[in-house]
């Protein structure tokens, strides 16, 4: 009589999860409140329900016929990630007994491009591609343990905290305020170069040479026509745009090896 009382309450508590749901959806049991499509049971991803309750109990022989069923396990993986480098399978079956890796293996077995070694950001869980045997920064090593190009070093602008710390500036250069070496050009060109400012004090017009009319454009201002300097615009906007697509490329670099930790993480979920 008491389990008959216990199997009709555990029926009105299904009941009542399932009214939790919508229609078409199915109540993950043993969580407070998710609620995944019904198609999702049985369909070998143990990541619709947060506790994989929709993967329990299911029969395993249920993999789409372009698709392999991992060993004691109801994941179902595309034959594409056999010895793709990564644990695709939740006992990482999908890596055993591979072929020689033709790049880098990590101490866990995944096998990595060799570009990805020594390339200043880690790719195994264990950061053994960033070993000690790694050659050093090939440029310019900041304080902060960034390696920037060496054309970087005292070349006027501040790419980390001490990229232009101690530089002794060149002929053919100011020194501003506070050590920054700029190209003389650059004084009293009606642009702050130096961070201080000290390139355009004490400026007058007398300082800047006078260009005949016609020898550069014309810049339309305010009712008003004015000559400037374009030789020394151009040039450092042209140096300023080369750095700016290194950079880019860099932080680029920074994002695809964050984006290929974040994969690797919840492909080994």
């Amino acid at each position: 009589m008491k389990i008959f009382a216990l199997l009709i309450a555990l029926i009105l508590m299904a009941q009542s999860f399932a009214q939790l749901c919508e229609r078409g959806k199915m109540f993950c049991q043993g969580t407070k409140d998710e609620c995944i499509p019904a198609e999702y049971e049985c369909d070998g991803t143990h990541t619709d329900c947060s506790n994989s309750w929709d993967e329990i109990g299911c029969p395993h022989t249920h993999c789409p016929p372009e698709q392999l069923q991992c060993p004691n396990s109801t994941v179902c993986i595309r034959d594409t990630d056999i010895c793709d480098g990564f644990l695709d399978c939740p006992g990482g079956e999908d890596e055993i007994d591979c072929p020689t890796c033709p790049g880098f293996t990590c101490d866990d077995g995944v096998c990595i491009p060799s570009s990805w070694e020594c390339d200043g950001y880690p790719d195994c869980v264990g950061k053994e591609d960033e070993h000690e045997f790694c050659p050093t920064c090939p440029g310019f090593e900041c304080s902060d343990g960034d390696c920037i190009p060496g054309s970087w070093e005292c070349d006027g602008e501040w790419d980390c905290s001490n990229d232009e710390d101690h530089c002794v500036c060149k002929p053919a250069e100011f020194r501003c305020a506070d050590g920054l070496c700029i190209p003389e050009e650059w004084v009293c060109d009606g642009q702050v170069d130096c961070r201080d400012n000290s390139d355009e004090r004490n400026c007058s017009i007398s300082a800047i040479p006078d260009i005949p009319l016609g020898q550069y454009p014309l810049i339309t201002g305010v009712g008003t026509l004015r000559r400037v300097k374009m030789n020394t615009t151009v040039a450092k906007i042209a140096k300023r745009k080369i750095k700016i697509q290194q950079k880019k490329r860099r932080e680029e670099k920074k994002l695809t090896s964050c984006l290929r930790s974040i994969d690797r993480q919840t492909r080994n979920k």
